[in-house]
């Protein structure tokens, strides 16, 4: 059997580069060339319901089926270790989560997706990393510049979801796209409701820039 070579990822792990001999369908360190596989009629993804898993089989599976993986399922993975992380620690999480090897790899498909991936599925991504505690530049800035070029096309609960992960992550969003934030909000005042009115006034006071309460601006 041919032996797998090994690359470096901008976190230093490692990921398996294949020989030319085996054709994958799709890999890691290469979703920004090929993208995600099209969808088949037996497609190997991630179960919506998780059960039976625990926070290391999930992880496991993103070495062991990622390659099948489409963005809905990279989004469904990162929803699924946000709900199960909910009770841990920070520290737990940044043990047994944010430095296990499967992590690295999602975060490193996830960035490589960023333009394929529509608004909404971005704005999960997002929450999901504030709820994780996960404040990485690389991945939230990456997100923030897609979300600058699409901002006309963002929703209500899309808006609520991107702020409100940034502040749970403690990223602080460049002034540029804060205020890209606020106008796309004054834009979207009637679609909002209370609770994401009030949603967005605690993200936008979390990140220390100045600004007029939603409630009067909305």
């Amino acid at each position: 059997m041919p032996q797998l070579g090994l690359a470096v990822t901008r976190e230093g792990h490692e990921l398996p580069v294949l020989p030319s001999s085996l054709t994958p369908t799709c890999s890691a360190s290469a979703f920004a060339a090929k993208g995600f596989p099209p969808k088949k009629k037996a497609q190997r993804g991630v179960s919506s319901s998780g059960k039976g898993e625990d926070v290391n089989d999930l992880l496991n599976s993103i070495e062991k089926k990622g390659e099948d993986f489409k963005e809905s399922d990279v989004v469904s993975i990162w929803q699924q270790l946000a709900d199960r992380a909910e009770n841990m620690s920070q520290e737990d999480r940044e043990s047994k989560i944010h430095r296990v090897k499967g992590f690295q790899t999602l975060v490193d498909m996830s960035i490589m997706a960023t333009k394929r991936c529509s608004t909404e599925q971005l704005a999960k991504i997002v929450m999901s990393a504030g709820q994780l505690g996960f404040d990485d530049d690389m991945l939230l800035d990456r997100i923030s510049q897609s979300f600058m070029t699409r901002m006309s096309h963002v929703d209500a609960t899309e808006l609520v979801n991107l702020a409100t992960g940034l502040s749970l992550a403690d990223h602080s969003p460049s002034v540029i796209l804060f205020d890209t934030i606020q106008k796309r909000a004054v834009e979207l005042a009637p679609d909002f409701s209370s609770e994401q009115k009030s949603a967005l006034e605690k993200a936008f006071k979390s990140f220390d820039y100045d600004h007029k309460d939603i409630s009067s601006e909305l």
